[in-house]
């Protein structure tokens, strides 16, 4: 049977494998995969009258289709394929009807020209030779990317005009690294070297710097973290400040626990106070109402802390059935915990619940200084109950906790803060206020103030792609990352009200890790191994001493952040989520264990596996899915890392609900207290589908 196809002129013509393989040929050159098996394949869906896009749609899915273990190269054939696609869009765009290299056709210089009105810099400000830029261009690299990287670059991060691609990704690598590099003293050499460490997939910035940082009145911000005080005013600033952030794409960590509990005194009139819940309502339909570009919902996550009077009534926020007005399901909600709640928790003591109107100054104390004055405030209650404008509550500190555990399971939250050990760790000799709570995805904090706002400047190194124990690489990316994180601070907009002062005093930086799961399995240890935390110690304390010290040469250059300090920035040092990140460096999330070996998902066409990256038959049996990794062996390994980050690190608890036991689940968040665990994010169920945090994440 002839089959006839259709372009995308409208015109019909036979078909001709010869066209078909033009394609198919250098998708698969070195790599191990064959063209005419694709080929062969791929025409058994092949119809009279198929759209030349059709076809292509076609070949990708069944190189797709064609990834395995035994099998893990099609996952580049089919991103080699995808591109083609792009690139076809590309010409199109720029009206060029050669046949060649869309690299050669199309020039850095002319891309610039083409996207000039939405780009945040004339480079004809700079003193750059951008035909330098140009030549320096690898369009090679454009190999590295996998299918799942390049779907993830061009639906979320490659510059559109409507819904038509008019930027390369190599393009898009150099355009981002001009930007970041444009107020160096030497613009043409930090410009390459920021290109190749992104181009090169050896670290990237996160989300919203990729997206946005060289696009007018971009924000390259991943979060944000504030507070509110006891007052109408300060409230209803909270919102609007979280409007902004939302508008501009930022998630929000906030912490309410100033705010008084239900039953308080408003103006000497007792039980006038709705307490925490109806205000959070009300912040919550901020969420829906001000979303995040129209991309998502706007991701705020509210913190309180555990002896507040509305506790109860807080963690049940995310709970089915109840009082709908009684419920906030949109918001993220993360419990503050200090070491004398968790003491009572593990000796099954009392615990009294406040009201902040009465016990204002616990919102100001940590550590010691905490625990004093809250033991006070108990035997002041025991001595004279009618001292206190809202009755405290006596409840058993254990049957608290299996509440919020409860929920934790049920829901995926609440997250928590352990407030004395952040507390503890940082050092706040030269900063005025403590860490209240954690940002969006609980790996990014610092201490604030009333009225203030500090912001989540994040980058991942690719563990993966440098491999550590090259010791010269890993320095050389990390300290490129550090000057490029610095450089964010100074060229990105500030949108948000009473963000900017704070984050150019401090210049904080939260750079983190990605790949950690791939570059264990390739190394041939087991997740969750005795040789996996050995190894892990050094590694760490290789990653903390390389990053301590890019700041220190920054400071050297661009002076310290403090006039006590030899550091540049105030804190260096997250491990973000870096979802969409670690897609398109192709390793795996940040430290964390991968889903799977392999699994299914399916599109328009089917359905197709997605495996582990860059997954083998050497390094298969070394991949561990995360719900086989023991809590306690995850906890002991968040541990080890955290002694050498000096933020947080977003962990998460994975469960079987069929399988681990509650104590399981409770000895696991004891211990991470105990050894010093800042946060623990989600606690991810096999049936848990909570989504993923694009902000931090990437």
């Amino acid at each position: 049977m002839c089959i006839n196809v259709v372009k995308r002129n409208g015109n019909k013509e036979p078909l001709d494998i010869a066209n078909i393989r033009k394609q198919t040929e250098p998708a698969c050159k070195g790599l191990n995969s064959s063209f005419e098996t694709l080929e062969l394949e791929a025409s058994i869906s092949f119809k009279d009258r198929i759209k030349t896009s059709e076809i292509a749609d076609i070949l990708e899915f069944t190189a797709l289709k064609k990834v395995d273990v035994d099998t893990p190269d099609w996952v580049f054939v089919a991103g080699r394929l995808k591109l083609y696609k792009i690139y076809h869009e590309i010409k199109h765009h720029y009206k060029k009807k050669k046949h060649g290299d869309v690299y050669t056709i199309i020039s850095f210089k002319e891309y610039l020209d083409k996207n000039k009105d939405i780009l945040s810099f004339d480079y004809n400000d700079l003193n750059i030779d951008i035909e330098k830029l140009n030549s320096y261009i690898e369009p090679e690299r454009d190999k590295l990317l996998t299918a799942h990287a390049v779907d993830t670059l061009a639906s979320r991060y490659l510059i559109k005009n409507k819904e038509v691609h008019t930027e390369l990704p190599q393009h898009f690598f150099m355009c981002l690294a001009l930007f970041l590099a444009q107020k160096e003293n030497d613009i043409e050499y930090w410009t390459k070297k920021f290109y190749d460490v992104m181009s090169l997939l050896e670290a990237e910035p996160a989300t919203p710097t990729l997206a946005n940082g060289r696009i007018k009145d971009g924000n390259c911000f991943s979060c944000a973290t504030g507070s509110t005080e006891d007052n109408i005013g300060s409230i209803f600033d909270t919102y609007k400040t979280q409007a902004f952030g939302s508008k501009s794409g930022a998630g929000w960590g906030w912490d309410w626990t100033r705010i008084r509990a239900n039953g308080s005194t408003i103006k000497n009139v007792k039980g006038a106070s709705g307490g925490i819940v109806p205000w959070l309502k009300l912040e919550n339909d901020v969420a829906l109402a001000v979303d995040q570009l129209g991309v998502r919902l706007g991701a705020i996550n509210c913190s309180l802390e555990s002896w507040h009077l509305d506790i109860e009534d807080f963690i049940d926020l995310k709970k089915d059935g109840g009082e709908d007005r009684r419920r906030a399901k949109e918001l993220f909600i993360t419990v503050s915990c200090s070491d004398e709640f968790m003491r009572r928790v593990e000796n099954e003591e009392d615990w009294t619940l406040f009201d902040p109107y009465d016990a204002r100054k616990l919102t100001e104390l940590y550590g010691k200084d905490f625990e004093k004055e809250y033991k006070r405030l108990e035997q002041e209650f025991l001595d004279n109950p009618n001292k206190f404008a809202n009755t405290p509550k006596k409840i058993n500190a254990k049957k608290l906790w299996k509440k919020i555990q409860r929920s934790a399971v049920e829901t995926g939250m609440p997250f928590i803060f352990f407030k004395d050990n952040v507390n503890n760790s940082m050092d706040l000799q030269n900063v005025k206020g403590l860490v209240r709570s954690a940002n969006l995805c609980t790996e990014y904090f610092t201490p604030i103030e009333v009225n203030e706002v500090v912001l989540c400047n994040l980058g991942s190194v690719n563990l993966s792609k440098i491999n550590p124990d090259n010791k010269r690489k890993m320095k050389e990316v990390v300290y490129t990352m550090h000057r490029m994180l610095d450089n964010v601070i100074d060229l990105t907009s500030y949108p948000i009200p009473n963000s900017e002062k704070t984050q150019k005093e401090r210049r904080s930086v939260g750079l983190g890790i990605a790949g950690e799961a791939e570059l264990i399995a390739n190394k041939q240890i087991l997740y969750g191994s005795k040789e996996h935390k050995e190894y892990i110690e050094e590694l760490y304390s290789l990653f903390e001493k390389y990053s301590d010290e890019a700041s220190i040469e920054l400071a050297k250059e661009r002076g310290a952040w403090h006039k006590d300090s030899e550091y540049r920035n105030y804190v260096r040092r997250c491990i973000a989520p870096t979802t969409s990140v670690s897609v398109i460096m192709g390793t795996s999330a940040s430290f964390e264990p991968v889903f799977d070996k392999v699994w299914i998902e399916e599109n328009k066409l089917g359905s197709y596996a997605i495996t582990a990256p860059n997954i083998n038959l050497d390094n298969y049996n070394y991949y561990v899915p995360a719900y086989k990794v023991s809590i306690k062996d995850s906890i002991e390994l968040t541990a080890i890392r955290q002694k050498r980050i000096d933020m947080g690190i977003s962990h998460n608890i994975y469960i079987d609900p069929s399988k681990t036991k509650g104590k399981e689940i409770f000895d696991g968040y004891m211990l991470a207290w105990k050894l010093g665990m800042k946060t623990i994010y989600y606690c991810r169920g096999l049936s848990l589908t909570e989504p993923a945090c694009f902000n931090c994440a990437g």
